[in-house]
């Protein structure tokens, strides 16, 4: 196999893995994007977009869910924006995708990608635990189709380390995505941050980053 042959595999590989994660999660552009539940989809994404340039809703005065103990916890629903960080071919600070996700009390969670067709998978899943005092880590699953003819693609794995603000209202931290191919190999890992808020029912409609 030639270099450009190389190449050429390498950014079908990058491609299928990139899509805001996502968005992360997280183009139709020449810069591939990074989602958060897999298939690289260019018919809906029309560009990139730096999060530099998009602000989640202020949750200041939204009610934070508490434990037993009056303290803020993770459990609730959630409005994620996902963001680049420290990957080859994605500038820093770019938004990858976007969506809702749902931290229940049982420690799984949902997501719901706003940045995917439901063709290629839009809804994923994982299970969390608490690692300390307003700190969480999440293991989350996802599979990659095909958007024209819905083959199985990719095997995803999304890891999550967050914590929660001083009032529970929202929470930063990183993820990590891995994507396999169908055997098991290890294709392409992505990196970046995410920044959350949490959704009431006073809540708004959460915006969509500006390219979607």
């Amino acid at each position: 196999m030639g270099a450009c042959d190389r190449k050429e595999d390498n950014m079908k590989n990058i491609y299928r893995a990139l899509t805001a994660i996502g968005a992360v999660v997280l183009a139709v552009t020449a810069v591939p994007n990074a989602r958060a539940c897999g298939e690289f989809n260019p018919v809906l994404n029309r560009s990139m977009s730096p999060a530099t340039h998009f602000a989640p809703p202020s949750t200041q005065s939204m009610p934070a869910t508490l434990d037993a103990n009056g303290n803020p916890t993770i459990v609730g629903m959630w409005y994620v924006v996902w963001t680049s960080e420290g990957n080859s071919g994605i500038p820093d600070g770019t938004v990858t995708d976007f969506g809702i996700g749902h931290w229940h009390t049982d420690s799984t969670e949902f997501y719901n990608s706003g940045g995917r067709a439901p063709s290629t998978k839009n809804f994923c899943m994982g299970t969390w635990k608490q690692t300390a005092s307003g700190s969480y880590a999440l293991n989350h699953f996802a599979y990659s189709y095909d958007q024209t003819g819905g083959a199985l693609l990719n095997s995803v794995n999304i890891k999550e380390l967050v914590t929660l603000n001083s009032t529970g209202n929202s929470y930063t931290g990183t993820f990590v995505i891995t994507i396999y191919d169908l055997n098991g190999a290890e294709l392409q890992k992505l990196t970046g941050n995410l920044n959350i808020s949490r959704l009431t029912v006073t809540s708004p409609i959460p915006p969509v980053p500006p390219g979607f």
